[in-house]
């Protein structure tokens, strides 16, 4: 029998579907690389006749192969259809919220303890453990001693948490949802349920991201169960909607109708408010909103809202400079986002979002937008949003990011003439123009008293012009009329510019050994937890003069709204705007990894950058990025006992 650890090696080896370094998986499960070696051959061992094995070459790493039957051990073993909790320790305690969930009265410690094959001990600890989770859906852990433990709460409530715990145990994985999620639902078929919401899509048309088709499948399924046991929704004037003809209604009436056909239940006033308060909170695409383009459209969905979050927008504008406040469709989705978000979260409805680790670690200085939105929504609303909220921010902020970036960079740049002396001139300049670039698309050639109203009604890449321009704008060549070798020359570079991405010339990490001091850099610490190390280096950091005395307490209200840690044994705490005196990055590594959050972290990199430096700032994240992806490196960094030997090491594998 597998042993947890063991369970979780095969479960990575299995979900990764790629080789690991025994350092690898070592670093990962923060256990020593002999003891991963002791575990695989344990696990080898225990494989055989199941259909798959562990395979370990040399140079290589260790990897995971199956056959058909192999593919079904591994499946029940990792718990992808079977649903027995005592595979994994840290699951066990959300089959017991469901167990509680799912029964009117109180259930005893020992009937728990005799179906997961645990001790009632074990048991006990996992239900105080739950107390919290439980409140935050408000709801209440009744304890009795002769009965056992009971839920107390509203009907609605308990369904919202029941999802919620469903989430923890089965995650989303495309196609394979429905057979992961039926084992849940005794007395109904869910695959009906499923069809219906895909067919609601294609009549309504809109289209509902993957999660919120997750979710939304999730709540209809237990409500059509609970209403089939006999538990309703109770009408509460207070949470109840007032339905009109929007496209939600519309939709809502056509599951009510739908599903009270198919189950032969009777959906009352409470149980269609809470199918409409999902579809209301549901992240969806609905054609015909997203398709407008004019914004004082869709301002009217909720005219306050639209001008509290486009003046939040143009505050994020003022602080990062990427003018997402010129960006419609930004603007657009980002609206009908967080409309939806502040129903759900009116709602205790949480979505996670499965890419929050890639956008922490892959986005981080998008990610940071997004905290400063979160702090920015919170003032304005009272709403605190979650990690996974600040991750879908950091998607809308990045794709406004790219799409002005490609923008900025065409294969066929589009260029106007200016030429003072004639037609035949312009003419010979357009034919050589053509001859030497034959990429260009040539708009139209203008006289310069018509430049600034052309521009004012049309875009443009560049512009070449055989006399001065006296215009604030990026791209203008002054040639010659006869386009000299000169001209072609300049004109050769900005195209360049055009259609090329700039490239850092300082190497890989160059901006970010810009920023390391010795006297800031503290190499092998001791210290225990987060607290510590944000005291400590922000001491250093105020010592040497880099930041002022507020800046340690701006760091920890920072870290309050969302860990700086962002996978791979990185964090980097820093503060909100202001407390900077001048620019640097303190440095930590620490003997041994630490909590920081939900992560373990062990290089700490304290940034002291105000975002008023926009381009530094970007710039250092976006190596950041680059650093934590490169495990060598990183493995490399730890080892160093010298300031020098961390430049020394960043200088040559930023080559």
């Amino acid at each position: 029998m597998l042993l947890p650890r063991e369970k979780r090696i095969v479960e990575l080896l299995y979900k990764e579907q790629k080789p690991f370094t025994a350092v690898e998986l070592a670093s990962i499960l923060q256990i020593s690389s002999r003891t991963i070696k002791a575990d695989i051959k344990k696990i080898k061992f225990e494989l055989e006749a199941t259909g798959c094995e562990i395979l370990t070459k040399t140079g290589k790493g260790i990897w995971l192969e199956y056959n058909a039957c192999g593919k079904r051990y591994l499946d029940g073993l990792t718990m992808n259809d079977d649903n027995s909790p005592s595979i994994l320790p840290e699951s066990r305690k959300y089959y017991i919220a469901l167990e509680l969930l799912n029964s009117p009265d109180f259930v005893s410690m020992e009937s728990i303890s005799e179906k997961l094959y645990v001790s009632k001990g074990t048991i006990m600890n996992d239900v105080n453990k739950l107390a919290s989770f439980f409140n935050a859906f408000n709801l209440e852990l009744n304890k009795a001693v002769k009965f056992g433990v009971k839920i107390d709460g509203s009907e609605r409530q308990r369904r919202i948490c029941k999802a919620n715990v469903l989430r923890k145990i089965v995650v989303y994985q495309g196609n394979e949802v429905i057979e992961k999620l039926q084992p849940f639902f005794e007395i109904i078929d869910i695959r009906y349920i499923s069809s219906l919401i895909q067919e609601a899509e294609d009549e309504f048309g809109f289209i509902l991201s993957d999660t919120s088709y997750f979710n939304l499948l999730l709540h209809i399924s237990i409500a059509i169960e609970r209403i089939k046991q006999g538990n309703l929704c109770a009408y509460s004037k207070k949470d109840s909607f007032k339905y009109d003809d929007s496209s939600e209604w519309k939709l809502v009436d056509f599951f009510r109708k739908q599903l009270s056909q198919e189950y032969e239940v009777v959906l009352m006033k409470g149980d269609v408010d809470y199918i409409y308060m999902n579809v209301l909170g549901s992240k969806f695409q609905n054609k015909e909103i997203y398709n407008l383009n004019d914004l004082s459209i869709i301002r009217e969905l909720s005219p306050k809202n639209f001008d509290t979050l486009l003046e939040i927008i143009r505050e994020v504008d003022f602080i990062y400079g990427e003018s997402l406040s010129d960006d419609n469709d930004f603007v657009k989705s980002l609206f009908i986002h967080i409309n939806a978000l502040f129903t759900r979260l009116m709602n205790s409805i949480y979505l996670e979002n499965p890419l929050k680790m890639s956008i922490k670690k892959e986005l981080a200085y998008e990610y940071e937008i997004g905290t400063y939105f979160s702090r920015l929504i919170e003032r304005d609303y009272v709403y605190r949003l979650s990690d996974d909220d600040i991750c879908d921010i950091a998607l809308y902020v990045g794709a406004s990011i790219k799409r002005k970036k490609a923008k900025k960079i065409r294969e066929n740049p589009e260029v106007i003439i200016v030429c003072a002396t004639g037609l035949s001139t312009s003419q010979f300049i357009e034919a050589k123009l053509k001859l030497s670039f034959p990429s260009l698309i040539i708009k139209d050639t203008i006289p310069l008293i018509r430049v600034e109203h052309y521009i004012k009604h049309n875009e443009v890449d560049l512009i070449i012009s055989t006399v001065p321009i006296d215009l604030q704008l990026d791209h203008i060549v002054v040639i010659s009329p006869m386009l000299n070798k000169s001209d072609i020359q300049m004109i050769q570079t900005q195209v360049q510019l055009i259609t090329e991405p700039q490239k850092e010339q300082t190497g890989k990490y160059g901006a970010l050994i810009s920023y390391l001091s010795e006297n800031i850099t503290i190499l092998s610490c001791d210290c225990r937890t987060s607290d510590e190390v944000i005291h400590y280096l922000g001491s250093r950091l105020q010592s040497e003069k880099y930041v002022d005395e507020g800046f340690i307490t701006s760091v920890l209200k920072r870290e309050d709204f969302s860990p700086t840690a962002i996978g791979d044994r990185f964090a980097i705490p820093h503060s909100f705007r202001g407390h900077v005196l001048k620019p640097g990055i303190a440095m930590m590594t620490l003997r041994k990894p630490i909590a920081w959050g939900k992560e373990k972290v062990q290089i700490v990199l304290m940034i002291s950058l105000d975002p008023d430096s926009k381009e530094s700032f970007k710039t250092i994240f976006a190596q950041l990025a680059d650093l934590t992806k490169d495990f060598n490196l990183v493995t490399q960094l730890l080892e160093c006992s010298h300031y020098k030997e961390i430049i020394k090491l960043l200088k040559t594998e930023g080559k």
